[in-house]
């Protein structure tokens, strides 16, 4: 159970934690069906629109060889415990670059609440608001080569969106995780063990973030699909006791497929990660698996080329801390549109969490990419 002391620093009675906090049940019995149509409803229209729309004239039937291929949408965990970890981003089957090299910047803006619930000795809270940026420069090598270094920074802050996501849970019907017993639009991220000991203590600041290290090997590919295999190493950049790392080096082994069909791509991704340090500021922590399934439109809107993605992703936890926030499969749902041209892209999207007690409550994302000669 939260205690009061974690939540605010007026006294709390047990019977308004009783029956304020979040249900213990398991999570197929909590009221989320709402959440699953409007989600579901979401993604149908998304993937409609562009041909209601356009259904004055016929969608163009591009070949394989000519259509755009799909690149999974760059988004990962934004539990702040989670980034501490290696979380690669989706990577595409196919090469991403003719020649030359590419700059991109990935923007995330996300919501969080977490706190553990359950009566047990160590204690988790991350209550903020958190804009984290991935600048990522790619660079393609010989044949189907090609590799990338991930800088990250990122910044934590007390937020404004409390108040408009109570009024969203409850107008869907959904739990509220407690938010309501904090304050609105105040800031908190620690880990403490028996005793109240504090293993790390964020603060409302300007971060860097972890360095991440990628390779991309082509095995074989066609005109309508592709496979490759995937590795990268996390180096541990960040500020360890304020909660931005774990004191050591994660590495990364993967395998990616895309095909397409036409207007229609499908992405499907995996990953198997080692963390090299075992004992986590007195948490155990375990290799964990990560992967994504994207599914892309080629469909013009008012004649601009534009591509729609649904994209689905999670996994198992790298903790072993009996904290339901930290243990929790982290799963995410992700909708976007995405207009390219010969050497830009930009993506538009939002974020919505599956699981509800280990990932953001909801997130945006802002991202764009340019590509170089040589």
């Amino acid at each position: 159970m939260l205690r009061a002391c974690l939540i605010s620093n007026r006294p709390i009675s047990n019977k308004l934690i009783s029956n304020r906090l979040i249900s213990n049940r398991p999570i197929s019995n909590r009221p989320i069906s709402n959440k699953l149509i409007s989600n579901g409803l979401l993604c149908l229209s998304l993937l409609l629109t562009p041909s209601l729309i356009y259904a004055a004239e016929p969608l163009a039937t591009e070949s394989p060889a000519t259509a755009q291929h799909l690149d999974p949408l760059p988004v990962r965990q934004m539990n702040p415990a989670m980034l501490r970890y290696l979380d690669p981003l989706p990577e595409s089957a196919w090469p991403s670059l003719k020649t030359g090299w590419r700059f991109s910047l990935n923007q995330h803006y996300s919501t969080v609440f977490l706190a553990d619930t359950l009566p047990s000795a160590n204690k988790y809270i991350a209550d903020m608001e958190i804009y984290v940026a991935d600048m990522e420069i790619r660079k393609r090598m010989q044949g189907a080569r090609e590799a990338s270094i991930n800088l990250t920074v990122l910044r934590p802050n007390a937020g404004i969106f409390d108040s408009f996501l109570r009024q969203y849970h409850r107008a869907l019907g959904l739990p509220n995780g407690g938010r309501e017993l904090r304050p609105d639009n105040q800031f908190a991220y620690h880990y403490a063990q028996a005793g109240g000991v504090r293993q790390w203590q964020g603060k409302s600041r300007w971060e860097l973030g972890n360095i991440q290290l990628k390779f991309r090997q082509g095995l074989s590919a066609s005109d309508d699909w592709a496979v490759a295999l995937l590795s990268s190493v996390q180096l541990p950049t960040g500020n360890r006791k304020r909660g931005w790392n774990h004191g050591g080096i994660d590495a990364g082994l993967g395998l990616a497929a895309d095909f397409q069909r036409g207007i229609w791509s499908l992405h499907g991704e995996i990953w198997q990660i080692h963390p090299f340090k075992r004992n986590d500021n007195g948490l155990r922590n375990r290799d964990y698996a990560r992967g994504t399934l994207t599914l892309g439109l080629n469909a013009p809107l008012f004649s601009i080329p534009l591509q729609w993605l649904v994209q689905v992703q999670g996994g198992s936890s790298p903790y072993q801390s009996g904290v339901s926030e930290l243990d929790q499969q982290p799963w995410l749902v992700s909708f976007a549109v995405r207009w390219h041209d010969e050497n830009q892209t930009w993506s538009i999207g939002f974020v919505e969490n599956i699981s509800q007690r280990s990932t953001q409550d909801f997130g945006l994302l802002l991202s764009t990419s340019v590509d170089f000669p040589d």
